[in-house]
């Protein structure tokens, strides 16, 4: 294993992708895995995953994955 590196945010995505099939919309996994798959840069994806959480909290019952798609737009707007 010498070499090797572990990359937490590559295996946190797997495991949102390995409960996603099981778990309801408003999940947050499936928001991360929205924001993952955005071409944003890692800055963006961190400052996309904060917004998205907060709007997680102000509205529980809106499927995440909208919520995500929000986020990433903004997220756009913001850093063009």
């Amino acid at each position: 294993m010498e070499g090797q590196t572990f990359d937490m945010e590559a295996y946190n995505t797997s495991l949102d992708r390995a409960n996603a099939g099981v778990m309801p919309e408003t999940w947050l996994g499936h928001g991360r895995i929205t924001v993952n798959e955005s071409d944003l840069s890692s800055k963006g994806k961190s400052f996309a995953s904060k917004l998205m959480n907060r709007m997680a909290e102000k509205h529980p019952d809106k499927p995440t994955e909208t919520l995500a798609e929000k986020a990433v737009e903004a997220t756009r707007k913001k850093l063009s």
